[in-house]
């Protein structure tokens, strides 16, 4: 058979099977079943959406009371913080603890990579270890620098909220009321879904009202 012959042979053979493998995945992507598990989805879907959208709704309508608790324990969290990252907080302490001990094995590999009792591999085993503890040492260094500077940040933050109270709990609300909108707006969407997924079985069932799908 001459090349060119043989192109077109091939061209058709491929565009044959492609229809055939085309047919067969609509077939699948259109049956009962697979429509039946969209609904499924669309009405877990649904559910969780629900439940979402009442989570935001109470917090974005809550009582000032409320409002007042929850910003009471905003403000202890961050005090708390402050506390834990200044001189003397325990994770400070502990940090610092961490840079003291790093260094200490760095201190140590390093003289038993130039042991001359020590074996090679062993030797091998401790340069990675050096690296290693370099790095995490070099790292919780910056970290400490990093955790005083940005302590003085929350320490003026904390200031702002405390000063501007209710305008910060006013800003807090707006952005809640913010949240519901959407969770709401995606309730109304996954509704829709469930809609047109059912409409969809109805179609392809050939009746306006089918019995309702079986959930699992």
């Amino acid at each position: 058979m001459k090349p060119f012959k043989l192109f077109i042979v091939l061209c058709a053979s491929l565009l044959a099977q492609h229809s055939f493998l085309s047919a067969q995945t609509e077939g699948v992507k259109n049956s009962p079943e697979k429509t039946n598990l969209l609904v499924q989805d669309h009405v877990a879907n649904l559910a969780k959406s629900i439940e979402t959208a009442k989570a935001k709704l109470q917090q974005a309508t809550s009582s000032p009371e409320a409002r007042q608790v929850q910003f009471d324990e905003m403000i202890a969290t961050i005090q708390q913080a402050i506390v834990e990252t200044g001189d003397g907080g325990e994770t400070f302490t502990l940090l610092t603890t961490a840079i003291t001990e790093s260094q200490a094995k760095l201190k140590d590999y390093k003289n038993k990579m130039t042991d001359s009792d020590v074996s090679l591999k062993t030797k091998e085993a401790y340069i990675r270890l050096v690296e290693k503890f370099k790095k995490s040492s070099e790292g919780l260094f910056a970290l400490r620098v990093s955790l005083s500077e940005r302590r003085a940040d929350l320490e003026e933050a904390l200031k702002t909220a405390q000063e501007q109270k209710t305008l910060f709990m006013d800003m807090i609300q707006a952005e809640e009321l913010l949240e519901a909108n959407e969770a709401v707006k995606q309730l109304a969407d996954a509704m829709t879904q469930v809609s047109n997924s059912i409409s969809d079985m109805a179609s392809e069932m050939g009746t306006e009202n089918p019995a309702a799908p079986v959930l699992r």
